[in-house]
């Protein structure tokens, strides 16, 4: 069996956005998150078949949403499939402005590509 890498996006100034939207999430929540992560670990893209993760519309290849519908939290996340890696860029609640937090991950996604395609 196959355990996939997932780690946070570190940011050329040191930040990981969506490692600390993770460590500020309350305890009601958190394990719930990092369940999530487990199973991605374990699962891989296999995660799509649940509802646990969907594809983000868009043009950018490998760009997911992880999430949890009921307590509302959501985590965009590339698979970089170079590496078979999956990087978390950005957190988020539902009752946020969808497009401006997808567009927020969007931009996280470039960023990631411009320094890891250098």
């Amino acid at each position: 069996m196959q355990i996939y890498k997932v780690i946070a996006y570190e940011r050329p100034d040191g930040k990981q956005p969506a490692r600390d939207w993770i460590v500020a999430q309350d305890n009601s929540i958190k394990p719930n998150i990092h369940r999530k992560l487990d199973d991605l670990r374990r699962n891989g893209p296999d995660i799509l078949k649940t509802k646990s993760m969907d594809v983000i519309a868009g043009p950018d290849n490998g760009f997911y949403e992880l999430r949890n519908s009921a307590l509302g939290w959501r985590i965009a996340v590339y698979h970089n499939l170079k590496y078979q890696t999956f990087i978390l860029l950005h957190g988020w609640h539902k009752d946020n402005n969808y497009e401006r937090e997808i567009q927020k991950s969007r931009e996280l996604l470039h960023e990631y590509l411009k320094w890891e395609n250098k």
